[in-house]
């Protein structure tokens, strides 16, 4: 592997403040400053990639009806095993958008 060989190990397609809110939660085991400000699918992308539930269930506790239309789409997304996000989503939806049905997701 490069990443032996150079000591680097290069993580494609998220932000570097996602990546520092990510090793944050790694080192501290917990979510500090970085990890509350980076891009919450970043988060949930590298927590899929290196197995990180923990992390996962942290986001999850963060989905309100301020935000759960955006979860929802990235919840949809054809890549890992989201079905439990879209589950809480359609729950927040319909406690928190006018008794939107769940049919109507």
């Amino acid at each position: 592997m490069t990443e032996a060989k150079s000591g680097v190990v290069r993580v494609k397609g998220v932000t570097l403040r996602s990546l520092k809110g990510f090793l944050e939660w790694m080192y501290l085991g917990r979510a500090g400053e970085e990890c509350k400000e980076a891009d919450g699918r970043e988060l949930w992308l590298l927590a899929e990639m290196y197995g990180v539930g923990e992390l996962q269930r942290w986001l999850l506790e963060g989905i309100d009806d301020g935000n759960v239309c955006a979860a929802y789409e990235f919840g949809l997304i054809p890549e890992g095993d989201r079905s439990e996000l879209l589950k809480l989503c359609r729950t927040v939806a319909v406690r928190g958008l006018g008794g939107v049905g769940e049919n109507n997701l």
